[in-house]
């Protein structure tokens, strides 16, 4: 039968009890030879933080190691480790630059907020977007940056993941038909907002691919169209005015 003598005397035998990692003779090999994924693994085991960050920063500079083999120690160590995270990204920000998409594709295992910020739109190739974009999508304030390539490749998973009607009003100040077209064929609402009032100068074929969508007429839109029309700054003055003469707006008003 237990008592409290003998509940003393356990936990006072546990307290005493030292516990070590001794390393064995193959993991003292492997932490001796080249920089390897078992040497790697070694050390994540012993513990050895300084030779993890050692070890990375060599491996940003080769592309031989499958990312799939990467312990954890590899990317908790450049989310925790400021010296480490501001050398992986420099690396990044030099990869995104030259679209270097094999240096990504065997490195880019923990996203950078800012990598955004230096991808070249215009020539990006969809591979490397691609790659970027699921690990992070671009934020609807590089909408303007993304539309003013004009690249369909790219602008459709902008699209799809914001919405077409988010981006519709973007695209529609860049002039680009192609894009808007896309927006439109997607499902873009066109009574969100007065598109209309903001095609009066585009190109007649934006007008009319949003006046076919049957948007609603404003009086603000029918007054915008009488003063651009009065400064002759409207492209297709007829088109402009069948549209509001059906929904019935006249002169007069």
């Amino acid at each position: 039968m237990w008592n409290k003598n003998t509940v003393l005397v356990v936990r006072q035998t546990m307290d005493d009890i030292n516990c070590c990692i001794v390393p064995t003779q193959a993991q003292i090999t492997a932490l001796a030879g080249p920089r390897t994924i078992h040497s790697l693994l070694a050390a994540d085991f012993l513990g050895y933080q300084d030779y993890i960050d050692s070890w990375i920063n060599d491996w940003t500079q080769r592309n031989d190691v499958n990312p799939l083999t990467l312990p954890l120690c590899v990317s908790e160590s450049i989310i925790c480790h400021k010296k480490v995270r501001k050398h992986y990204h420099r690396y990044v920000k030099a990869a995104v630059v030259s679209n270097d998409y094999e240096w990504l594709l065997t490195h880019y295992i923990v996203p950078y907020a800012r990598v955004w910020s230096y991808v070249r739109f215009e020539t990006v190739p969809i591979g490397t977007f691609s790659l970027l974009w699921d690990a992070g999508p671009c934020q609807l304030n590089m909408a303007e940056f993304v539309c003013s390539v004009h690249r369909l490749d790219i602008w459709r998973l902008f699209v799809q993941h914001h919405g077409p009607t988010l981006c519709l009003r973007t695209v529609l100040r860049n002039g680009w038909i192609q894009g808007a077209r896309y927006c439109l064929s997607a499902g873009a609402d066109v009574t969100a907002e007065d598109f209309i009032i903001d095609c009066i100068r585009l190109d007649p074929r934006l007008f009319r691919a949003i006046a076919e969508c049957n948007p609603p007429a404003t009086l603000a839109g029918y007054r915008e169209f009488k003063l651009q029309r009065s400064l002759h700054r409207i492209p297709d003055v007829p088109l402009v005015e069948e549209y509001f003469w059906i929904h019935g707006f006249k002169d007069t008003v």
